[in-house]
């Protein structure tokens, strides 16, 4: 009777939620995948090689979750005991799904350098590419960490890991749209065209920011006033995929943007309004730009 009372028993329900979630979202990742290669065929091979690679990853998770799911409620359907211990799957997924929230984050962090004019816009940009490596770091170490432990209750028994991710993840999100969003409003030029186009851009930065800064604030708060019950990881499963959309919603948006006539004979074919990004070594090439 102890086991039916525990809270790990009451909240398996949230993993087939989030669980179903993430699934909707990978089914529009994929839709979004397959009109990005349909739009956009001419773009630079690393940034088509980077939506494969992403949506690689982000099947890699949903395989992993629907392995730990299939377990817990069809092959161990009935016995309580077997709902107890995290499957080795469940953790993996933590690796994929943290490599996707990074690579999102520094493709936006890329996209705004590119953008940006200000002479000091390399070290800004090397300050929040620190802060994603940071939490690559910790959540390495977490996980490094839970693969000996056996149950539930124990992932969250070093918090400070989780939290201090958590943290670092939505710190990161508001800064980079903050920044997006200066960086946005410094472009403008008084013509109508190009200040429509930065106008849509502010308001594309800020609907994705806002959105990820939802879903980890939702995970910081499940952790921090739930941590022996399931619903942090239901919504950890969700968090990957929305970055990757955001990330696809971004680069398909670019066709609507272009279609400003005056915007694009100002700025012309390649221009960095086309939300491109650009490779790490190329940061130390163009320190000095005035604003």
């Amino acid at each position: 009777m102890a086991d039916l009372e525990s809270p790990i028993q009451f909240t398996h329900g949230a993993l087939l939620i989030g669980w179903t979630f993430a699934t909707l979202l990978y089914g529009l990742t994929c839709s979004q995948t397959v009109t990005y290669f349909r739009r956009y065929a001419r773009d630079h091979l690393y940034l088509k090689a980077t939506v494969v690679i992403l949506w690689i990853l982000e099947t890699v998770h949903l395989v992993l979750l629907s392995t730990s799911l299939y377990h817990y409620l069809v092959r161990q359907h009935g016995r309580q005991s077997a709902l107890v211990p995290p499957t080795i799957a469940m953790k993996i997924q933590l690796i994929p799904a943290s490599m996707v929230v990074g690579t999102v984050q520094y493709i936006w962090i890329m996209r705004v350098w590119t953008l940006s004019r200000n002479r000091f816009k390399t070290y800004i940009a090397y300050a929040m590419l620190s802060m994603v490596v940071a939490d690559w770091v910790i959540s390495l170490t977490w996980f490094a960490n839970i693969i000996p432990i056996h149950t539930f209750e124990g992932l969250t028994q070093q918090l400070w890991h989780v939290i201090l991710a958590i943290a670092l993840t939505t710190l990161t999100d508001v800064i980079i749209t903050g920044y997006f969003c200066y960086v946005a409003h410094k472009a403008r030029d008084g013509l109508p065209g190009t200040d429509t186009l930065v106008n849509k851009l502010m308001i594309y930065g800020i609907n994705t920011g806002v959105v990820t800064a939802f879903g980890t604030i939702g995970l910081l708060i499940s952790v921090v006033t739930a941590p022996k019950r399931l619903y942090y990881i239901a919504i950890y499963m969700v968090l990957p995929k929305l970055y990757l959309n955001t990330h696809l919603a971004m680069l398909n948006f670019r066709k609507s943007a272009q279609s400003s006539s005056m915007a694009h004979r100002y700025y012309g074919e390649g221009s960095a309004f086309e939300l491109t990004t650009v490779p790490l070594a190329t940061l130390s090439r163009y320190t000095h730009f005035g604003d």
